[in-house]
């Protein structure tokens, strides 16, 4: 649905697309990016197969980047409400857009780094979560 909307609108509103495109999917991107962060933090605490301290270090390890992503885009908000934004086209929105893109994209890489050495013996996260309660969690 998103790739037919942004193709309908590159050939129907190419202005539209021009000025918007970047934003679209930079937003969902990003969104989708928190929510893994987000969601890999209420699975770890869903897993019995894992050492309760190493556990938990990782649960709070996946919180704090998920939280500090959250920090990053009220941070970037913030300075560009200072730098008296008007319009998303405005040169306030600059500096502080591509910090939170910068920022973003660091954080995802620590959560990444932080996610390989969890898992680095297992196939993936559902190897360490126990079958009844897999099958007991809400789909995700």
């Amino acid at each position: 649905i998103v790739l037919a909307v942004f193709v309908a609108a590159f050939f129907f509103a190419p202005e539209l697309f021009e000025a918007a495109a970047h934003w679209v999917a930079a937003i969902l991107i990003f969104v989708i990016i928190g929510a893994v962060v987000f969601i890999n933090a209420y699975l770890v605490g869903n897993q019995d197969k894992q050492d309760r301290v190493k556990r938990q270090r990782f649960h709070r390890g996946y919180r704090v980047i998920a939280w500090a992503m959250v920090g990053s885009l009220l941070a970037a908000l913030v300075v560009a409400a200072l730098g008296k934004l008007g319009h998303l086209q405005g040169g306030s929105w600059n500096i502080p857009v591509f910090a939170l893109e910068t920022a973003l994209l660091l954080e995802f890489a620590v959560f990444w780094a932080l996610q390989t050495v969890e898992l680095w013996n297992y196939a993936d996260r559902n190897a360490l979560i126990p079958e009844d309660k897999q099958a007991t969690m809400p789909p995700l």
